[in-house]
Order: structure tokens, then sequence, then C-alpha cells
């Protein structure tokens, strides 16, 4: 009787996903040192390293539930990362953000936007979260920040006077970018991903110089906005779709000046440049 009850135990703990524990303890290590070893890779000045770095890390995230290379949490390190992003009150100065969200070795350096009286920085705070807070100027937290996961991409220059297919990628092993060179200059197509794997921008190029359509998804592969660039300047009609697939707004431009709106459902409201 206690042999079978033992046994109804372990069934239980593999159909309540505990299995998974028991499944992936014996590896864990190893694919932790193949991560590490991987995402070094995907530095490498040679694509075809990159690419099969990329395959590995594909192949081993694939097996853990958190879907990054931080395959001993669930949640990729969400709820820890919320628990300090949650200590950043208003008022709060940059330098005493620093002592809860040090910057992150491999990306220490924030982006940061600013309007007016205040600003908008991004934290890297690991290869997959990104925190963003709104400063007043000069650096006084306005209002609670926000935790957005965002895989990073590993950004190698190619090499100089390059001719072909340059790729490059996320640290999940995804493509971020691929561009088509010839001598060292943009030429075909640029293709931005998301870290998904699904386009997030493709744009064409001659001789370094922007030429034809220019389009944009959402991470779910929904429109974002369509455009033209006649010998790197935009023209014609751009448009643009919210996220749940209405139409945003459109603009016209000419020669690379702006010559109309369209927004939502309204008339064109015609504002000529000549």
């Amino acid at each position: 009787m206690i042999r079978v009850s033992f046994k109804l135990f372990i069934s239980f703990l593999f159909l309540t996903g505990c299995g998974w524990l028991f499944a992936q303890a014996d590896s864990l290590p190893d694919d932790e040192a193949a991560i590490t070893a991987n995402i070094k890779a995907l530095h490498s000045v040679n694509n075809e390293v990159r690419a099969k770095a990329a395959e590995a890390l594909r192949r081993i995230v694939a097996k853990y539930p958190s879907g990054t290379s931080n395959i001993r949490s669930k949640d990729g390190g969400e709820a820890d990362w919320m628990k300090k992003v949650g200590q950043v009150v208003p008022g709060m100065t940059a330098f005493e953000v620093s002592q809860i969200l040090p910057p992150f070795a491999d990306a220490p350096d924030g982006m940061s936007i600013g309007s007016g009286q205040s600003h908008i920085t991004d934290y890297r705070l690991d290869f997959h979260w990104v925190v963003s807070i709104q400063f007043r100027n000069p650096d006084a937290v306005i209002e609670p920040p926000k935790l957005n996961k965002r895989e990073m991409l590993v950004n190698v220059a190619a090499p100089k006077n390059y001719t072909g297919s340059w790729i490059c990628w996320y640290v999940n092993g995804q493509k971020g970018l691929e561009t088509q060179f010839i001598d060292g200059k943009y030429d075909g197509v640029f293709t931005n991903f998301h870290d998904n794997g699904k386009k997030a921008v493709e744009q064409h190029y001659v001789n370094y110089v922007a030429e034809g359509a220019d389009t944009g998804w959402y991470p779910d592969g929904k429109i974002m906005y369509t455009g033209l660039y006649r010998s790197g300047k935009t023209d014609g009609q751009w448009v643009h779709w919210y996220p749940n697939g209405n139409k945003s707004s459109g603009m016209n431009f000419k020669n690379g000046v702006f010559d109309g709106l369209h927004a939502g459902g309204m008339k064109m409201v015609r504002c000529d440049s000549r």
C-alpha cells in the first residue's frame, strides 16, 4: 500500500509541474555553462560562430519554462526584480536608485529620452529585464518605475568593407538584426526583429541610402506602420496603426517634407509644402 501511494505521489508531482525540477536537475549546471559560453560566442566577428551559438541557445532555452537564459527561474527572474523595483519610490535620486538597481555589467549605460522638465531612462537589469524610470530634471524620481521584459541584443559591428549578410542575435538565441552589405555599406534589406523572433522593422537600401518600403510590426505580428523612402527621403503616405489593428494616423510626405495629415477617420488636412 505504501509503495502504491509513493508511485501516486510521484505521478502527482509530474502532473503538477514539479516533475520538471527532477527532469532538469542533473542538466542545469551543464546547460548554464553552455549558455555562458554561447552568449560569449555571440560576440564573435564570425557569422557562422554566432549562428551556431544562437542555435544552441534556442535549443537550451526551449527546455525550460522561463523562455530565457535564466533557466533556474520559471519566470526568468521577474518576481525578484519586481521586489527590487518596488523599492524605488518618487523623490529618490538617480544615485539612490543605483544602490537598489546597480548597473548591469554587460550593458552599464542607460538610454534616456528628455522632454521639457523631465526625462525617462531605461536601465538594463540583466540579460532579460529593463526598468523604465521617469525623472524630474535633473534626477528626482517622479513615479514608480516600470519593469519590462526585453532580451539583450548582442550587437556586433560588421568588419570594414564587409560584403554579404550580417546577423546579430539576442541572448535567447533569436535573431535580432540582419543587414545586407556591399563594401561596408548598407545595400539591400535591413531587418530588425523582436526578441520573440518576429519581424520588427524592414527597410531597403541602395548604396547606403534608404530606397523603397519601410514597414514596422508589433511583437505579436500585427502591422505597426508602413511608409516609403525615395533617395533617402520620406515620400508618399506613411500610415500608423494601434496595437488593436485600428488605424492611428497617416502622414503624407513629398521629397522628405511633410505634405499633409490624415488622422484616424478624419478628412485629409492639406498642408502643401510647395
